[in-house]
């Protein structure tokens, strides 16, 4: 069975009922709610700014990120050594990968985009368990200021 169900038809009902409807309203350009239901981009504000990092991201611990993958991991790492640095993965594969892919052991400073050691980072995560790397608190503190927030995070990656 595909993953797709109608993918199984053919002709020109070969889309869904929701996409056939998408795509008459934007052929024709008709609205589906009355303009008083819209809510107008410019009458929507924040409640409030965020003052703090723990707003969206949040402090880790290296022992709890996969250095690997960047993900937060769902327990605690093993730690190995290399060239005298401790790196965080979960089994031995991630752990041959680290030792034999250089590349893996650095990451961006997303504010000032400089390379930093992964073992040497402060690292932080967002809420879907990505995991940015920081030189500082203050650099942290600084990326979550900069103006555009949305534009900072999604640029960032």
């Amino acid at each position: 069975m595909s993953v797709f169900p109608f993918a199984r038809r053919a002709g020109p009902t070969a889309l869904p009922p929701a996409c056939l409807l998408m795509l008459l309203v934007c052929a024709t350009g008709t609205q589906l709610l009355p303009p008083d239901h819209v809510l107008a981009a410019d009458s929507w504000t924040p409640s409030a700014e965020p003052t703090v990092p723990a707003e969206w991201l949040t402090r880790v611990e290296g022992k709890d990120v996969n250095m690997v993958t960047n993900r937060v991991a769902d327990s605690p790492q093993n730690d190995m050594s290399i060239e005298g640095r401790t790196y965080y993965v979960p089994g031995p594969t991630y752990a041959w990968t680290l030792a034999k892919n250089l590349s893996l052991r650095y990451a961006q400073d997303p504010l000032t985009e400089r390379t930093l050691d992964k073992s040497e980072a402060l690292t932080f995560a967002d809420a879907s368990g990505n995991v940015y790397y920081f030189e500082s608190e203050e650099t942290c503190k600084a990326f979550l200021s900069i103006e555009g927030k949305a534009q900072a995070y999604i640029s960032s990656r």
